[in-house]
């Protein structure tokens, strides 16, 4: 997703952030990805 919105905003200023919302197990610290996400910032 970060790739196509870069590709869609080129030229047009700003900056594509993207991340992943996780999960962290408290016991063994093992991660739980529950979302990716991608914004525009003009």
């Amino acid at each position: 997703i970060h790739a196509l919105m870069r590709d869609t905003f080129a030229g047009m200023g700003g900056t594509v952030e993207s991340g992943e919302l996780i999960i962290r197990e408290k016991s063994a610290g093992r991660a739980l990805s529950t979302s990716l996400f991608s914004r525009w910032v003009a």
